[in-house]
């Protein structure tokens, strides 16, 4: 508990003492960097829309959800003395979902695209492989869970993909075949993960039940 605190305060007492300081030898900068402080928090929000971001906000909540049920159940079932198949399973989905969530929220493929030049192509080609290793690794287990669930979800993040190199024309199915697509995947993977990461908790309730 405490160095997750203990990081967090020192990340903001460094920039408040570069603020600080900074601001002493050079006066002229001192509001910018204040303005810069202050941005790193603003969350868009406009009066007049604010329905601007919701579903892009509530995909990132999804993400979460399922991140943070994999990364419970990793650590619920170290301590319960699972199988080592078992925990590998938790944790490579943990991980494998928050590189997705990192990059859904942090726009990492785009930031990548637009300032270092790398193809969107190349990062999803990436990400594909990294699905095709962890599928390779835990079919098995896959295959003993609600597979259709994840199927679909895989399906749809494809989609969403591809619509995104591709730049369909118009407005309207663009947004629905990205967007649309990638929400919907995102759905199916948190209840996939909340139906396999619930069943394996009631499985060892009932075994010590026994």
């Amino acid at each position: 508990m405490l160095w997750p605190n203990l990081t967090v305060m020192g990340f903001l007492l460094a920039i408040a003492t570069y603020i600080k300081f900074a601001g002493v030898f050079d006066t002229t900068k001192h509001h910018s960097r204040v303005e810069f402080l202050s941005k790193l928090f603003e969350e868009s929000f406009l009066p007049t829309e604010p329905y601007v971001g919701l579903l892009a906000n509530i995909s990132d909540i999804l993400w979460c959800g399922a991140a943070l049920t994999c990364w419970f159940s990793y650590s619920l079932a170290r301590k319960l003395g699972q199988s080592r198949h078992t925990i590998h399973f938790f944790l490579f989905s943990a991980v494998l979902l928050s590189l997705f969530l990192l990059d859904d929220t942090f726009r990492i493929t785009l930031i990548l695209a637009l300032l270092v030049g790398v193809p969107k192509l190349v990062m999803y080609g990436l990400y594909g492989m990294a699905v095709v290793v962890y599928i390779g690794l835990f079919w098995r287990q896959i295959l003993k869970t609600p597979y259709l669930l994840i199927l679909a979800a895989v399906s749809l993040l494809v989609v969403s993909a591809l619509a995104d190199v591709v730049h369909l024309p118009g407005r309207g199915t663009p947004i629905l075949m990205e967007d649309g697509a990638k929400l919907l995947g995102i759905l199916n993977i948190g209840l996939y993960f909340y139906q396999v990461c619930s069943q394996q908790l009631l499985a060892v309730y009932h075994h010590n039940a026994k």
